[in-house]
């Protein structure tokens, strides 16, 4: 019998909560430790790792949509007294998810005006023509936008230029059915990798990256707060990025090193028909470098005193997000007939079931921290150290 997608995502569903349970009985109720010391199992801490089995089954084999799996920690924990629900139901209220929430309530507002696309274009026209030239602009342009709009989000924003770019190539020559000239694959795939690259440079860059910070506080104790992030991921993108060009357009796909009248074409369709800068363009650029600056310079704003008073001392990332976002809401564009610069009906459109992804992903990992589990699995692995 071929095995499809639906036929995995049938059996998924049926392993996942079979296998749990057998991992439940076979593991045991005491361990020896690194130093021979019996260390006790709990229920709870085998209850967690038999959930965590659940979870990873379905995650890996879409038997239900990886969002509702997300749900489990705050259904399966309680009912098994892993933890109670308060416990379970606190890490999807995380402060990290509300960092999460205002950066996506930024984007939108950026998406609403244009103001990313605006930024694309400008960017663009400075490339100039030669192919190899062009691809690293897109995927220079990709991974900036990809730092502060989510991944997803910032390759369907770019494809569509890139799509008349290659159309426009196609009409000058540069991409012909000889299997030599790889102009499209590799301007596609580089912005694909690009996006990937750019999630990297900051918090709110993809949501693995706040898992971590999630993890490192939670376990080590250590904040790491947006520019101590940065310190970090904007030197891995400055290094990598331009790895990943010359790999893809020198090894993998090598292009041809004429150029193509993409610039005059990109002026005079795309940019413009966006025509000057709005309200609503403006606005959202003065908020986003506000809370730039914000969140880099929050150490010192929080030093302020006024009356001896520090009116800023509590500022967090998160609530800094949270106040861009109202801000969003806050700000009029048309006085006359209440358009503000976000709107409701935009932030509805905000992807909530990354936010509840995100939050299953924290409450999984706070049992797992609170019910030993993590101390149970290092010390299985434990004897792999001396392999070499």
């Amino acid at each position: 019998m071929r095995l499809t997608k639906t036929n995995v995502q049938w059996l998924g569903m049926i392993l996942g909560p079979l296998c749990a349970f057998i991992a439940y009985l076979l593991l045991p109720e005491t361990y020896k430790d690194s130093e021979g010391v019996s260390v006790m199992f709990t229920h709870a801490g085998r209850a967690t790792t038999a959930l965590a089995v659940w979870i990873a089954i379905w995650w890996m084999t879409e038997a239900i949509s990886i969002y509702a799996t997300a749900l489990l920690p705050l259904a399966v924990l309680p009912m098994t007294g892993a933890m109670p629900i308060r416990q379970a139901a606190s890490p999807y209220a995380s402060e990290l998810v509300y960092l999460f929430m205002g950066g996506f309530i930024l984007a939108l507002a950026m998406q609403r005006w244009g103001l990313h696309r605006r930024f694309a274009l400008s960017a663009l026209r400075l490339v100039g023509t030669q192919p190899q030239r062009l691809i690293g602009g897109f995927m220079v342009v990709t991974a900036i936008l990809s730092m502060w709009v989510s991944n997803t989000a910032t390759t369907i924003m770019m494809l569509p230029i890139a799509l008349s770019v290659i159309e426009l190539a196609r009409k000058k020559g540069v991409e012909r059915p000889d299997p030599n000239d790889n102009f499209t694959p590799c301007l596609l795939l580089g912005i694909a990798y690009a996006a990937s690259i750019g999630g990297v440079g900051t918090l709110i860059g993809t949501p693995p990256n706040l898992f971590l910070a999630s993890y490192i506080k939670d376990n080590l104790g250590q904040e790491i707060s947006f520019v101590r992030w940065m310190g970090v991921g904007v030197p891995l993108v400055v290094v990598f990025l331009p790895l990943v060009w010359l790999f893809m357009t020198r090894v993998i796909f090598p292009v041809r090193r004429h150029g193509i009248e993409v610039k005059d074409a990109i002026t005079a369709e795309a940019y413009q028909d966006l025509g000057p800068m709005s309200r609503g363009e403006w606005a959202v650029l003065f908020v986003f470098l506000a809370t730039v600056f914000a969140w880099i310079f929050r150490p010192l704003l929080a030093q302020i005193e006024i009356a001896g008073v520090r009116p800023l001392g509590g500022m967090t990332d998160s609530g800094i997000a949270i106040m861009a976002a109202l801000a969003l809401f806050v700000i009029p564009v048309d006085v006359k007939d209440r358009v503000f610069v976000i709107d409701w009906g935009t932030a509805k459109q905000l992807p909530w079931e990354v936010l509840v992804l995100f939050g299953g992903g924290l409450s999984l990992a706070a049992a797992i921290r609170v019910n030993g589990v993590g101390e149970y699995l290092g010390n299985q692995v434990g004897g792999l150290a001396g392999i070499p």
